[in-house]
């Protein structure tokens, strides 16, 4: 709509004006999608769309959005396959059964250290192993926000 193409026309003149060379530089990197609203939620609807989805079918976002998917269908069809929660992932970590581990930031940032330090070794554990690839979900997302509903850790 009408406030997407404005707000285009101002950012571009904006870097020139300012001699900003990295936003000129990545313009061709930039998605302008439609919304019915500037909140927040609407990022669901912006995500939705099956165009947008396709251009952004390699970025970090659809990556994590599609393991977060991938997670769900299989606890709904093969539920001993999927973990979630502290105890079940560590213990698939130590078997290494781990294909993708995918955890909230929010964990990270807990301010208990001890908390902290036992994700980060759980990371650290399934990088070594080779055999996982690791996802970090923003909570400011959707997808870190689903995921953090079923504890905030889950393989």
């Amino acid at each position: 709509g009408f406030t997407r193409d404005e707000y285009w026309e101002y950012l571009l003149a904006e870097s020139v004006r300012r001699g900003d060379r990295e936003v000129i530089k990545a313009k061709s990197k930039f998605v302008r999608a439609r919304s019915s609203s500037h909140h927040v939620h609407s990022l669901e609807e912006v995500f939705g769309d099956a165009d947008l989805a396709a251009r952004l079918d390699n970025t970090k976002y659809a990556r994590e959005n599609n393991a977060l998917q991938k997670f769900l269908r299989m606890l709904d069809t093969d539920p001993l396959r999927a973990h979630f929660g502290y105890r079940a992932v560590r213990q698939a970590a130590d078997a290494s059964a781990i294909q993708t581990l995918m955890l909230t930031d929010a964990l990270f940032r807990s301010f208990e250290a001890a908390e902290r330090r036992k994700y980060v070794a759980l990371v650290e554990d399934v990088r070594g192993g080779g055999s996982g690839e690791v996802l970090v979900l923003s909570t400011m997302h959707g997808s870190g926000k689903m995921l953090e509903q079923v504890s905030g850790v889950a393989s």
